[in-house]
């Protein structure tokens, strides 16, 4: 069978939204499958250094988009000179069937992905990472992008809340709709280091639209914490590193951050941190919040996304309620006050999310879909 994956995503690589379909291609070419990806020009040198190792074809495509206005003024005479060279995902032959992941449902609202998914013939299921509260599709994409959905064998949410943000915004009920787990790093639980000084996890690309590390770096200005010995680590690269490291200055919160930038070893993490923080705006069901309680480590998170599916506030871990700067305060300091549970609510922390992939479909179901259908 030959199966095409592409990718609707055009943020970083690295992102955790990527890692189902590419672990997904990977298992379907080990397994003697034909397997074709389609990716966006800047994405095509990670993506080919992610698959060395591995014989599949790797196709790009131009997003027609841009960071300013002048490269999108340019990106839009592109499209409308050469767009129609790139109303297909692949060159050649189609593949038997499509997985399309999205980064975020929006994705689905752009032309060109409207377009080049029309043109698919073959049975498609959808992969949806994230969503967002407050998104608001535009009268005209209402009907095209419920089609689209309803069309697909089967559309994957990571969370149950995101699926409903999308039934709302679409004004629809998903028939064809299912959960599916992204692919975690399985890891025991570990003692909590010790040290004079707290030190918590943050994990996330560094883009203060979304993983809203501004909050915290508000939250840690405010005279509550100025004599308490904490230290934020944060882990990640991405639009906003420059901004990020000056807000931190901004705020006179120096000695309370210490950006780490891009690292892989999530051992080394784990064995510095005794918590893990995570301030975002929105989410699907983070990978890194996973990890962390897999690792046994107590989360304070807002309350996005499919985070409660997997948190219960003050017995495995800790919600905001809102992402605003008083809900992260009031979570902060039950966490804070909270010191001596923190060993105890790790150990329910890992309990709990290693119970949440016991019951949760895993990624392979994508795959069987598909496969049920072409039989």
């Amino acid at each position: 069978m030959k199966f095409g994956f592409l990718t609707l995503n055009t943020t970083s690589s690295k992102g955790g939204s990527e890692k189902l379909w590419r672990e997904l291609a990977e298992k379907a070419f080990q397994q003697g499958h034909d397997v074709v990806v389609s990716v966006y020009n800047s994405q095509m040198t990670a993506t080919r250094n992610l698959f060395r190792n591995s014989n599949l074809k790797i196709y790009s495509r131009p997003s027609f988009t841009g960071s300013t206005l002048k490269k999108k003024i340019t990106g839009r005479i592109h499209e409308k000179l050469f767009g129609w060279k790139h109303n297909h995902f692949f060159q050649g032959s189609e593949p038997d069937a499509y997985i399309i992941s999205c980064g975020g449902l929006a994705e689905l609202g752009v032309k060109r992905n409207q377009i080049q998914i029309a043109n698919v013939t073959k049975p498609y299921v959808i992969i949806v990472q994230n969503n967002t509260e407050n998104w608001v599709f535009d009268k005209s994409n209402l009907n095209t992008v419920s089609g689209i959905l309803q069309r697909a064998t089967q559309v994957f949410f990571v969370s149950y809340r995101i699926q409903e943000q999308a039934e709302r915004q679409l004004g629809m009920t998903f028939n064809n709709a299912s959960l599916v787990a992204n692919p975690i790093v399985k890891a025991e639980a570990t003692k909590l280091p010790t040290s004079d000084v707290v030190n918590a996890a943050f994990i996330g690309t560094a883009d203060l639209r979304v993983k809203g590390l501004g909050l915290l770096i508000q939250a840690m200005s405010h005279k509550i914490w100025h004599d308490r010995k904490v230290l934020i680590n944060v882990y990640g690269e991405g639009v906003h590193e420059s901004e990020i490291k000056l807000l931190i200055k901004k705020f006179g919160v120096e000695g309370k951050f210490s950006i780490h930038g891009w690292v892989d070893d999530m051992d080394d993490v784990w064995a510095k941190n005794q918590a893990l923080i995570s301030t975002s705006f929105n989410e699907g069901l983070p990978l890194v919040i996973q990890e962390a309680m897999m690792r046994g480590r107590v989360v304070v998170a807002t309350d996005v996304g499919g985070t409660a599916e997997i948190i219960t506030d003050g017995v495995d871990g800790y919600l905001a309620e809102a992402a605003s700067l008083s809900y992260v305060l009031k979570a902060l300091e039950r966490w804070w006050g909270d010191k001596d549970k923190w060993e105890s609510l790790g150990e329910k922390a890992a309990q709990r999310v290693r119970a949440f992939h016991e019951t949760i479909p895993q990624g392979t179901a994508v795959l069987e879909a598909l496969m049920t259908t072409d039989d």
